[in-house]
């Protein structure tokens, strides 16, 4: 079976704006049973592209995503590491995909994808694609 794993801010954690929702109703695990595939979702909700002990880097390092062949990552503006500088923030996405690379050389990965562009015959790569090269990372961080 496929297996997903999900990074990310309080979207992905299951909150719709007014609530948090059941796990099975939160992006990552609605794409799983859209596409038939096990997910794990590691989102927090408050986390960020930074440096802290739950930021994007962080909860790569703590994750264990052998075994995983996709990854999926999603941080709101909100939670880009406001107010850090730009270069700041691109750095340290830039960090967490090469750390995810470090850990799985295999492990194909999508970064804001929207979920209409899941289907069962189409590969998830259709908005703001990479596969972990950092030159992507920087080129669609911008």
């Amino acid at each position: 079976m496929t297996k997903l794993v999900a990074f990310g801010d309080s979207i992905f954690a299951g909150w719709d704006g007014k609530e948090n929702v059941s796990a099975n109703q939160r992006i990552p695990e609605l794409i799983g049973q859209h596409l038939g595939w096990q997910v794990a979702n590691v989102a927090i909700g408050g986390t960020k592209y930074d440096n802290s002990s739950n930021g994007f880097t962080a909860m790569v390092n703590k994750t264990d995503v052998s075994g995983f062949d996709y990854a999926l990552v999603s941080y709101g503006v909100n939670n880009f590491s406001w107010p850090e500088a730009l270069a700041t923030v691109k750095q340290n996405a830039v960090n967490g995909f090469e750390a995810l690379k470090r850990k799985n050389l295999t492990l194909k990965s999508c970064w804001n994808c929207r979920l209409r562009t899941f289907d069962k015959e189409a590969r998830p790569f259709m908005m703001s694609t990479m596969l972990l090269e950092p030159e992507s990372v920087r080129r669609h961080v911008n």
